[in-house]
């Protein structure tokens, strides 16, 4: 009986517990079923804001009570909605609160700031932090809660950034997502990055090479965006290649075939393909390599310093010459090698070798590209750091030399002018640039399926792309640097990479060219084609092989392997210094590339970078030359004086001219240094007679001044006179002192004119035109040492150009600025000046002559009467004059 009761007992117990869980269970799944409609409906709040659109969004807090009743569903306001998500969850004393803050972007995506205005940002990039809290009652009184928190911003899936009343589009027209950021071209954002405008709409940059931590290669983005601001802030990008370039050690082997040499080979667990390429639209999914399950190469294991994508890297770049698509194209030759460290490469089938790819991001993930390959590398002009800072994109200069900090090629990044002259302007694609000549220049070879026109060049290789870049002035003149240790100075260059073109992208390039309905070819190319060839333009700066020609006189203190921390304002390769104390020394800066996959990580590595034969022997160099000057200030102390002679104008014979006199308009390869001389020119003519020929000379000087003595009774006066030279010196502000560089003559008005004549006969017979003779710069010495013609630094030149008002080149007013190579001239004693000799020869091909003007009067004369009037004729003649 006891045992029973006990049972009982129990069982009553399992029961009451069970009754309890049950309850439990009930409550429980109430509130979550009301948790998940209160879940619901706090969403609805918030697609209702977004529906309206980001402008609708207001900055502030706002509470939403449900309405005392309505027939459900019922969505026509936010009581309403609120009232029939009360009455689905089963809850009581709902409340949701609403709580916004707007934040506007700086413009380059650096800060946000909250903002005061609801939904102000100005076209910068702005967005919206949402907070929805709803409270409520469950059945049993206790008091609940849900908070949901959102972004908005302006991007959306519709350009019009507005979800209210969007059809459902068809398949064709379905919009993809819009992608915004600050402008990828801006220099306050990306210091050193060109814009290139590739067609009307669209501009292409490529961000400046970053380091990866593990020093093993480079990473950048390649972006195509939207050339005007989006109205709803930022930049829309069209297009973004993300690029990385490994170098690698790889070893044969596979998943099957570890052994022997092979052993330390890690397992191959992934079949080979085949490279990403470009086809005109973008880059291509890789294709299996057809019928092989494990590649025959991978990466090293014993290797220490891989990139983490080394693997596909090793796994894919292998070639053959029946392959289709290649990844060398260059070389034609599909071995792999080790570098041996002193210039010479072996070849090896099997163990460890040498590799280096270009990845590129397709569908996620990096996959394997065919090879890179670098057509131009040259020197810009670097600015001074007084303008980097003006501009916003540093608060300082890198420099302890306050003096230089507007001297040129004190910041490392290029000019505007040089920018523009490189790139063109990135608002217009009608803006002539060199990287569009170029392209331009390659159209027919690039229809052809055959690549760029010219093989890869730089300005110290002749050839057309030199005279392309010489055209548009690109190559940086010669830099003073004082020999201060704190002076730094900046080189900045950069290289043009275009891919080989396959099948698909040549079709696709020709179909461009011929639907494009511009007027001209160049435009066509401009508008229309340069979208579908796959070029960039990267910053190489610190990529680059720096070394100093000679070597004591300028050098590099910050040679030491790029770092993770790359920044392009402020770089740790590319800056120069004095070494040498030798007023006037002078030295080349000379940075040298390769032109494949290794020209991205050469400097990266720490020694031999180089992957083979080809890759070793083929770079490109350029150079920028840089002077030391010892003074760090102006003075008379730092003068250098001079007189000028001009030959060879016959002119001189018969003409006082002191409008010939030369004006010396500044050193050479610095506008910021100025001239100064004294007095009026003195004229000084002499002449050598050779046979029949006289040759006259015009001597030029400072100035003169004139000292009268007489005897006793003021009689029998005589005049000497005492000449002073030209002179050049710094102004006294100048930064860079007293190099003793070349200078700038201007000379004008040196071409002549022989006035014509005619007779007073029939037709002004006998008729002489107007002579108008043109003269050029033959010869140039100093101190009766004859100079080499050509360019700076080793040579003089000559520029002829139009004068003030005038229309000809071959005018009388033309002029021609001649520029004498660095220590030309170097007398510092005003007693004995250099002579520089300026010869001019005849140019028969331009002279010319200009016909007069034949007038006729005609009079009548009669006597007193009015009778017996003659009529008379006569002619005069008007000579024709010379263009200006």
């Amino acid at each position: 009986m006891i045992d029973v009761l006990i049972a009982i007992i129990v069982l009553a117990t399992g029961l009451l517990a069970l009754g309890v869980f049950q309850g439990t269970l009930a409550r429980n799944a109430a509130d979550a079923r009301a948790r998940s409609t209160i879940a619901a409906y706090a969403q609805g709040v918030v697609e209702q804001m977004r529906s309206g659109g980001y402008g609708t969004v207001a900055a502030g807090s706002s509470t939403i009570s449900p309405a005392t009743s309505t027939t459900c569903p019922d969505m026509s306001s936010q009581a309403k909605a609120a009232y029939c998500a009360q009455q689905a969850a089963g809850v009581s004393n709902l409340s949701t609160s609403i709580s916004t803050r707007v934040f506007n972007g700086d413009g380059y995506g650096n800060t946000f700031t909250e903002a005061t205005t609801a939904g102000s940002y100005g076209g910068q990039i702005s967005y919206a932090a949402v907070t929805v809290t709803t409270t409520w009652k469950d059945s049993l009184g206790q008091s609940r809660s849900l908070v949901y928190d959102t972004t908005l911003s302006g991007t959306s899936l519709d350009i019009g950034n507005t979800l209210a009343a969007q059809t459902i589009p068809t398949t064709a027209d379905i919009p993809s997502p819009v992608v915004r950021q600050a402008n990828p071209g801006n220099n306050l954002n990306s210091p050193g990055v060109i814009p290139i405008a590739i067609s009307t709409s669209q501009n292409a940059a490529a961000t400046n090479p970053a380091p990866v931590t593990t020093n093993t290669g480079t990473t950048f983005s390649t972006m195509t965006y939207q050339s005007t601001t989006s109205t709803y802030g930022g930049y829309v990008i069209n297009n973004r290649v993300d690029t990385k370039v490994v170098k690698c050690k790889c070893a044969y082997g596979g998943a099957t075939n570890v052994s022997g040499s092979n052993s330390s080979l890690a397992t191959v667990t992934a079949a080979p393909y085949r490279p990403t390429y470009w086809n005109g639209y973008q880059y291509t999914s890789p294709a299996l390599v057809a019928n092989q399950t494990s590649s025959t190469t991978g990466v090293d294991s014993t290797a220490t310093s891989n990139d983490t994508d080394c693997d596909t890297c090793c796994r894919d770049r292998n070639d053959s010459s029946s392959d289709t698509v290649k990844y060398d194209n260059f070389s034609n030759d599909f071995k792999h090698y080790v570098n041996n460290g002193d210039g010479t490469f072996t070849a090896v089938t099997s163990g460890s070798f040498d590799n280096a790819c270009r990845l590129i991001r397709v569908n996620g993930s990096y996959a394997t590209a065919t090879d890179l390959h670098n057509y131009f590398y040259g020197n810009l002009t670097t600015d001074t750091c007084t303008n980097e800072v003006a501009a916003g994109i540093t608060t300082s200069c890198n420099t302890t030399s306050p003096s230089t900090v507007s001297s040129p090629a004190t910041s490392p990044l290029p000019t505007s002018t040089a920018e523009t002259a490189y790139a063109g302007d990135a608002t217009d694609t009608s803006a002539a640039s060199f990287v569009k000549d170029y392209l331009y220049a390659s159209l027919t070879s690039l229809q052809a399926g055959t690549g760029p026109y010219a093989a890869s060049s730089s300005p110290q290789v002749s050839g057309a792309p030199a005279s392309l870049w010489a055209g548009y002035s690109l190559s940086p003149s010669s830099v003073s640097i004082t020999t201060a240790s704190t002076d730094n100075r900046f080189v900045y260059t950069r290289g043009l990479f275009i891919d080989h073109l396959e099948t698909e992208a040549v079709t696709a390039l020709k179909n461009a060219f011929t639907s494009c309905t511009s007027t001209t070819d160049q435009k066509k190319v401009e508008d229309c084609v340069l979208p579908v060839i796959p070029f960039t333009t990267v910053n190489m700066t610190e990529l680059s092989t720096w070394t100093s020609t000679p070597a004591s006189i300028i050098n590099f203190p910050n040679l030491a392997t790029a770092t993770a921390a790359f920044n392009p304002a402020n770089p740790s390769r590319g800056t120069v210094r004095a070494v040498s104390t030798t007023n006037g020394a002078s030295a080349y800066a000379v940075g040298t590339v390769g032109v494949g996959n290794t020209s991205l990580t050469g400097i990266l590595n720490t020694a031999n970078p180089q992957i083979s034969p080809y890759d070793y022997s083929t770079t490109l160099t350029d150079q920028r030359q840089f002077t030391i000057s010892s003074a760090t200030s102006g003075g008379s102390s730092g003068s250098i004086y001079f007189n000028v002679a001009l030959s060879g104008l016959p002119q001189i014979a018969t003409n006082s001219l002191t409008s010939l006199d030369p004006n010396v308009t500044g050193w050479f390869g610095s506008t910021s240094l100025n001239s100064s001389g004294s007095g009026a020119p003195q004229i000084y003519q002499t002449s050598t007679k050779s046979g029949s020929t006289t040759t006259y000379s015009i001597l030029f000087v400072g100035g003169v001044t004139s000292t009268q003595s007489c005897n006793g009774n003021g009689n029998n006066c005589t005049t000497t006179y005492s000449t002073t030279p030209n002179s050049v010196s710094p102004v006294s502000t100048n930064p860079v002192g007293t190099t003793k560089a070349g200078v700038q003559l201007t000379v004008e008005k040196y071409n002549q004119q022989i006035n014509g004549s005619g007779g007073t006969g029939t037709g002004c017979a006998p008729v002489v035109a107007t002579q108008c003779f043109v003269y050029d710069v033959s010869s140039v010495s100093v101190n009766g040492t004859a100079l080499t013609a050509g360019a700076s630094p080793s040579g003089w030149n000559s520029v002829v150009a139009a004068g003030a008002g005038g229309t000809s080149q071959y005018g009388l007013t033309a002029n021609q600025t001649v520029t004498l190579p660095v220590s030309a001239i170097s007398s510092t004693n005003s007693s004995s000046p250099d002579l520089i000799t300026i010869g001019f020869t005849k140019n028969t091909t331009n002279s010319y002559t200009v016909a007069g003007t034949c007038n006729l009067t005609t009079s009548t004369t009669c006597n007193n009467a009015g009778n017996n009037c003659q009529t008379t004729t006569s002619y005069s003649y008007t000579y024709g004059s010379c263009n200006l």
